[in-house]
């Protein structure tokens, strides 16, 4: 029979035995006895064999599951042969052969096969032939069942019964067979000679046999437990009793003994049991109780049916037991003991000693207790075990402390990894334990630090021969020993500069009060500690700027007014010396009494009251003022005082008094007044003199240009004269520059006229359709886009006149190479509103001309009708009501003005500067 072989395992089954399968599918969907067959015994698998080609069998999916092989398409299995135990093979076929040959032949074997981890199974088989249309068997069904549990129980059953047979023979245990409704007795020869006799000795033997020879006590007691024990059977009936031996003297015996069978009516009917000797066993109890009677932790010892035999007071106590529990099973007294202890005590039993350092109990009110227990099994003098002995302490105080402080230390824990400041734990030789990641960012590691460094090398030198001299002298055991300190440290940033931490260190020792480990909480002060240092620097560069300033006196007083602090130039000023004022005299010694007095609400002549008036100062802000200070030899001169508050913790701790002397400044002040009073009596006789120029100029300008009217009407033939022409031209601009120079007398001495709210949209919607023809004729787009109901406070006329001088420019000095526009905007502006007129003509040139914009008779372009005159007069109207004009312009480009209003009322105006002189 060919194989393919796959691997070193398991070979391929034929693909020959495929037809097997599909024929067993129609034999099952054909004949119902096959399916019943299968369905009542193929539990873990079935099989169909060829009995033509006897290699060749088909084996489904759940036996192949059975011996642990898996049946994916990609995995191969090997041939039924090596999965068949070798010394069953050939029972395997003789069983096939009978049953060919012998119809009334039951196929019904249980045969052993290999498991694929090796182990052996044993499977029972039940065969059932399939015949061809002539009767002859050609095939064969089989259907498997695991035995290998129930085998292996048989097995372990069959060496149970030949150890306990051989057990009872070595160990001399007398047995015993009862007839408990006869009375009929069977013992055997060690029975007898328990009680120092042989069998024959005892003959007849009857239930009379054991009933004389049982102590009195014990026999009451005995037949008690029998007749529980008939009422209610259970696993097996035990007692220990006392039994009267041949030489006078009391023995004790255990005695166990189980029903085995009953009469018709239910009654019990035969017992058989044993009975050993435990008189040295008893003697070892005996001592065994009064040791544990006496001990003084609590200890208690059971028999194998964990009934107690002694116990510690100490037991009692611990659980609270108000009752006789000898003789009582361990779970009467105790019914809610979990199941795992049962199981422990088993186990004890069994031989195994025992222990958990805790263990919670939970009893049956409810309330826990927490024990650490022993169990160890105790031995009769056979070696056999006798039961067991507990040790339990009870640790519920103590398990609460620990469970506090285990919340203590999650609570810790919690602190120590999310607080905001660095914290790390290291061993008195600086050995690291843990630190938190606050701690590793402060030092510019991304990760913990343990892994990187050490503690010495992360603090400066300076700083660590500090810490390390404080950490001796905690470690040390002096009485006055610190255990916790404060210092402020410089640690090494991973990038080498400098942090500055106030670090906290606590030890905490142990039980023994042995240093245990050094906690460390730093708080990075870098920040404070640089502004400190700045802070220092600052004041003492002002210390020195103070000493240095010779002409301003610095004074510093305390509340009480006294002198704390006095500079060099307050030497200077006054006349006193530091050494002669500090701490001795009052800051009001400097100052004229009279002044205080006129200066002071109340008239009082205490130095603290008279002082009062300063303190008050101090507290107005701007308090800077003239004050008259009074040197040592008793001259006067003028200083402005300025007072200011020390505060410290937002309490006032002082006063500082800036004094600069202004003798030489009120002198020159007065020099000032003197001139300001002439140059105001210029200004007057100017603005007289210009209207006086403005008028007679226009009268004379109108005499003149009469005159010449009056000659064109006698003499018209002359009208075409160049002479009279010429004539004509400098009478016109005479005329025109009286006219401008007269608007701007006026202008100047308008600013007193009342400003009214003007809607800023509709005066320039006036303006634009006055001028719309001839932007129309210029082909110049005017774009209004200032939002309707913009008010502003102006005066009319002036306004009028800026918005039609800034839009006539603007369509004057358009560009022809472009579409022309001017757009008028304007925006809210704090208290004003910027009104913005932009164009896109030709544009000025302010690197140029910016100095000479807005002045007199100035132009920047070749346009006939400029006169120069138009911004001179918008800025001077702009600024007679207040406000501002600026400009933005790039040459080709086009220009921006910007004029500045006030959108309040009563609005103060600026008077214009007076440009009369820089004109006339």
């Amino acid at each position: 029979m060919p194989q393919n072989k796959v691997s070193s395992e398991c070979k391929i089954v034929l693909t020959k035995s495929d037809y097997l399968e599909q024929e067993l599918y129609t034999l099952l969907q054909k004949n119902h006895s096959v399916f019943a067959f299968i369905a009542e015994s193929a539990l873990d698998g079935i099989w169909y064999l060829d009995l033509q080609e006897f290699d060749t069998m088909w084996i489904n999916k759940q036996f192949w599951s059975t011996l642990g092989y898996k049946t994916t398409p990609t995995k191969y299995l090997p041939h039924w042969n090596e999965i068949l135990h070798p010394d069953d093979q050939a029972l395997f076929h003789t069983y096939i052969q009978r049953y060919r040959e012998n119809d009334e032949y039951i196929y019904d074997h249980t045969l052993r096969y290999v498991h694929k981890n090796g182990s052996t199974l044993w499977i029972r088989s039940r065969g059932y032939l399939i015949d061809d249309d002539e009767g002859t068997p050609i095939r064969m069904l089989g259907a498997h069942t695991d035995m290998t549990m129930a085998k292996q129980t048989e097995l372990k059953l069959k060496k149970q019964v030949e150890k306990y047979q051989h057990l009872v023979e070595g160990t001399h245990i007398g047995t015993w067979e009862w007839n408990v409704q006869t009375g009929e007795v069977v013992l055997n020869d060690r029975w007898a000679e328990m009680l120092g006799y042989t069998l024959t000795d005892l003959v007849p033997v009857s239930f009379s046999t054991w009933k004389d020879n049982v102590h009195p006590d014990d026999y009451v007691r005995v037949r008690k437990l029998l007749q529980e024990y008939f009422n209610d059977p259970k696993v097996i009936y035990e007692y220990e009793a006392r039994m009267k031996h041949k030489e006078n003297r009391w023995i004790w015996v255990r005695n166990k003994g189980k029903i085995i069978s009953w009469t018709a009516d239910g009654k019990p009917e035969w017992m058989i049991g044993t009975q050993s000797d435990i008189t040295k066993d008893k003697s070892i109890i005996e001592k065994q109780k009064m040791f544990i009677e006496l001990a003084p932790s609590a200890m208690a010892m059971l028999d194998t049916q964990m009934r107690y035999i002694a116990h510690s007071k100490k037991w009692i106590k611990d659980y609270k037991i108000d009752q006789n529990i000898i003789g009582k099973t361990h779970y009467e007294i105790f019914p809610e003991i979990k199941e795992q202890w049962k199981q422990d005590h088993i186990d004890c039993l069994n031989g195994a000693s025992l222990r958990n350092e805790e263990d919670r109990f939970v009893r049956q009110d409810g309330t826990i207790q927490w024990l650490s227990w022993e169990l160890h099994p105790w031995y009769t003098s056979d070696n056999v075990i006798g039961g067991c002995i507990m040790l339990t302490q009870d640790i519920t105080k103590a398990k609460e402390t620990e469970l506090q402080l285990r919340i203590s230390e999650q609570k810790f824990r919690n602190n120590f990894n999310y607080a905001a400041i660095g914290m790390c734990i290291i061993s008195p030789e600086e050995e690291w334990i843990d630190c938190n990641s606050a701690w590793c960012e402060m030092l510019g590691y991304k990760d913990t630090l343990l892994s990187y460094t050490s503690f010495q090398r992360i603090i400066h030198p300076h700083s660590y021969l500090e810490v390390r001299s404080m950490m001796n002298q905690m470690l040390s055991y002096e009485k006055d020993a610190p255990t916790h300190v404060h210092l402020e440290v410089k640690f090494i940033h991973k990038d080498s500069t400098i942090i500055y931490t106030l670090l906290s260190i606590s030890l905490v020792r142990g039980e023994n009060n042995n240093p245990l480990y050094f906690i460390l909480q730093s708080t990075n002060i870098t920040p404070r500690v640089l502004a400190r240092h700045k802070l220092n620097a600052t004041i003492s560069r002002l210390n020195s700027v103070l000493e240095a300033s010779s002409e301003v006196g610095v004074i510093v007083v305390n509340t009480y007014g006294y002198v704390t602090s006095f500079n060099k130039g307050a030497e200077n000023l006054l006349g006193y010396k530091k050494s002669d004022v500090l701490q001795k005299m009052h800051y009001t010694f400097f100052h004229s009494e009279n002044e205080i007095k006129q200066n002071s609400e109340t008239l009082v002549d205490t130095i603290k009251e008279k002082f009062s008036v300063f303190t008050r100062l101090s507290k107005v802000k701007d308090n800077g003022q003239e004050w008259t200070y009074v040197r040592r030899d008793g001259s006067c001169f003028p200083v402005q005082l300025a007072i200011t508050q020390i505060m410290e913790d937002d309490q006032v701790t002082g006063y500082l008094f800036v004094a600069t002397d202004i003798t030489r400044l009120k002198t020159v002040e007065q020099e000032a007044f003197s001139l300001l009073n002439v140059a105001n009596e210029q200004n007057t006789r100017l603005k007289n003199f210009a209207h006086i120029v403005s008028h007679n100029l226009k009268s004379h300008s109108g005499n003149f240009s009469m005159l010449l009217d009056l000659y064109d009407r006698e003499c018209p033939e002359e009208a075409q004269n160049d002479l009279i022409q010429m004539f004509r031209t400098a009478s016109d601009d005479l005329s025109e520059t009286i006219s401008h120079l007269n608007e701007v007398v006026l202008m100047n001495t308008a600013v007193t006229h009342n400003l009214k709210e003007i809607d800023l949209h509709l005066a320039i919607t006036r303006i634009v359709d006055s001028i719309s023809m001839k932007a129309s004729r210029s082909d110049v787009v005017l774009h209004n886009e200032i939002v309707p109901g913009t008010k502003v406070w102006a005066i009319a006329a002036y306004l009028d006149s800026i918005i039609l001088n800034l839009l006539t420019n603007a369509i004057k000095y358009r560009s022809e190479k472009r579409n022309s526009f001017v757009k008028i905007r304007a925006n809210s502006e704090n208290c004003g509103v910027l009104l913005s007129v932009e164009d896109n003509g030709l544009g000025i040139d302010l690197k140029k001309h910016h100095a000479k914009l807005f002045g007199m008779y100035t132009t920047f372009h070749t346009h006939k009708e400029s006169r120069g005159i138009g911004l001179f007069i918008t800025k001077n109207q702009v600024e007679a009501m207040g406000g501002q004009i600026e400009v933005c312009s790039e040459v080709d480009k086009g220009t921006t003005f910007q004029v500045t209003l006030s959108s309040l009322p009563k609005q103060t105006i600026k008077k214009p500067s007076n440009h009369l002189s820089s004109f006339m």
